[in-house]
């Protein structure tokens, strides 16, 4: 029988003193890679939070440039259309001039774009955001779309967008399952159209009108970004258009077993 003596019994705990302070140490440090892991994490969402307020504010009359984007609001409108049913709607004047010696690429629609509507004293985005276009192209929803009135949808010739495609501006993406809509202008370049801005009309102040609201990360982006987008919308388009053919060919196979089967039975 092995006989444990006073000597290894101290040896024992020795070790298991030195073992269970190496793994307190690894905890301790793992712990502290955690937090700042964390820290960082909390640091750049910060960032992020920041980097999208507050939002500019231009009211109607007012001409303010960022980034390099001179932003000319000549009149804001109310309209007689809804969005969503009930949410008011008001027509944006704009013009916009490229101040500087290169390409600008702006992000101009989509949630958290360059532009939305909203009351001077609120940082509420729109999910929509601006509605400037009325584009027609496959997998692609115009964003004036949700606006009517009893009259019938909203129809505008001037749409700041549209007119921008007419010269090659635009660029029509996808980001995070959203539809981004983006912007080129050359040096100098100037565009000016119409657009329309959703808004929750305050009951007690019914006249009240919103502002033009702009997110400077959005003006300037690098044009990777706008390629990034115009290749998944085109991705989005071709894996659709694909998926259609099939969906057709396989109704057409059916349809044409049928109609061989009704003419064995026939014969």
């Amino acid at each position: 029988m092995m006989t444990i003596t006073r000597k290894k019994i101290l040896w024992m705990v020795l070790l298991l003193v030195v073992a269970t302070a190496a793994t307190t140490a690894v905890l301790i440090q793992h712990g502290r890679e955690e937090s700042k892991r964390a820290a960082a994490a909390k640091s750049e969402s910060i960032k992020n939070r920041k980097a999208v307020q507050p939002l500019l504010n231009i009211k109607s009359g007012q001409t303010k440039s960022v980034n390099g984007l001179k932003i000319q609001v000549e009149s804001i409108a109310k309209t007689d259309y809804k969005a969503y049913g009930t949410r008011s709607v008001a027509k944006f004047k704009l013009k916009m001039t490229n101040t500087t010696k290169s390409n600008l690429y702006i992000v101009a629609a989509a949630p958290h774009g360059a532009f939305d509507a909203g009351f001077a004293d609120s940082e509420n985005w729109n999910l929509t955001g601006l509605a400037t276009d009325n584009i027609s192209a496959k997998y692609w929803t115009p964003s004036i779309s949700l606006f009517t009135n009893d009259k019938g949808d909203l129809k505008d010739k001037n749409l700041i967008s549209d007119q921008l495609r007419k010269k090659s501006g635009v660029t029509l993406g996808v980001g995070a399952n959203y539809k981004y809509l983006c912007w080129k202008l050359k040096p100098g370049q100037t565009i000016a159209g119409n657009a329309y801005g959703v808004y929750d009309a305050d009951p007690d102040k019914p006249d009240q009108l919103p502002v033009l609201k702009v997110n400077s990360d959005q003006i300037g982006v690098p044009k990777s970004t706008v390629d990034l987008y115009r290749d998944e919308y085109k991705r989005e388009v071709k894996e659709g258009t694909e998926r259609e053919k099939a969906i057709k060919e396989e109704q057409e196979a059916e349809a044409n077993s049928e109609q061989q089967a009704t003419d064995e039975n026939a014969e």
